[in-house]
């Protein structure tokens, strides 16, 4: 399955797995939301109506119009009988102007109230997709935030076989992970180099702040050997530079070389550049 990174990991896996749009729509989406579609098409169906009735009107309009041509082909047959028909013409003519003002009355407060429904509709929809959005970000956070812990916590319970095959160390001790938390003698040696001047109290946070550190023995079995261990799915700038600082800083509380290492899912070309140049290992682990 795909690992989600970011927001275009999700789409792809909604799209290998389209059954789960549905679950996650009905999941985001409230019921109005659902709904519009349906409500959308009734108001179509309903000014359509509307129009319909409208054309109906000019066509009986139109009747009436060929009505009143045949009767001016009759007063232009009897025009002896115009001037005395020409009132009851003016009126008629009065009154139909009277029913085309009304119906432009009626089409443009018809129109104005379909602009304003339209206007209400968009509206709605923008807050609508807004909302969506919104709920998708929160989402694509929590899933970012499950899938680093669940891999921070594969990490630290793999740790042991990890730095024998990938940093050469024996005999290992987790001095500090995510979740065992700071060994006592780890956080004496911090206190006892902050107190001698030896690391600032910004740097003693930092180091609170790492990822793991490990203690244990080298190929030559030596006394002791040291590790720093930044964790990330996606390698990126910030992790090499950060735990290349905080092996800097552990290395001054230590007076002992200490090894940097970022452990992660993928990096890329670049980031392998980086992590060359600051001589920090990387070990890629799947998720």
């Amino acid at each position: 399955m795909t690992t989600i990174n970011d927001i275009s990991d999700l789409v792809k896996i909604l799209q290998e797995q389209p059954q789960w749009t549905e679950t996650l729509r009905s999941f985001l989406l409230s019921r109005e939301l659902l709904e519009l579609p349906e409500t959308f098409a009734a108001f179509v169906k309903t000014v359509d109506r509307q129009f319909e009735a409208i054309d109906r009107r000019f066509e009986a309009i139109d009747r009436q119009f060929e009505v009143v041509h045949q009767r001016f082909e009759a007063i232009d047959r009897q025009f002896e009988a115009i001037d005395r028909r020409f009132e009851a013409i003016d009126r008629r003519f009065e009154a139909v102007d009277q029913r085309f003002d009304a119906l432009e009355t009626k089409m443009d407060q018809g129109f104005a109230a379909v602009n304003q429904r339209f206007e209400v509709m968009d509206a709605k929809m923008d807050q609508g997709f807004a909302e969506v959005n919104r709920r998708f970000n929160q989402m694509n956070g929590r899933l970012d935030n499950a899938i680093g812990v669940s891999y921070e916590y594969k990490i630290e319970k793999n740790i042991y076989s990890i730095a024998e095959d990938q940093l050469n160390m024996d005999r290992i001790r987790l001095w500090k992970g995510p979740y065992f938390g700071p060994a006592a003698d780890f956080m004496d040696m911090l206190e006892q180099a902050r107190a001698g001047g030896i690391i600032t109290r910004d740097e003693h946070r930092e180091m609170c702040r790492a990822d793991i550190i490990l203690r244990g023995m080298g190929p030559d079995r030596q006394p002791a050997e040291y590790a720093a261990i930044e964790i990330s799915i996606t390698i990126g700038d910030s992790d090499i530079v950060r735990v290349s600082r905080r092996a800097e800083i552990l290395a001054l509380a230590l007076d002992h070389p200490v090894i940097p290492a970022v452990i992660g899912t993928q990096i890329d070309d670049e980031r392998s550049q980086l992590a060359r140049a600051n001589n920090v290992r990387v070990a890629i682990m799947p998720n």
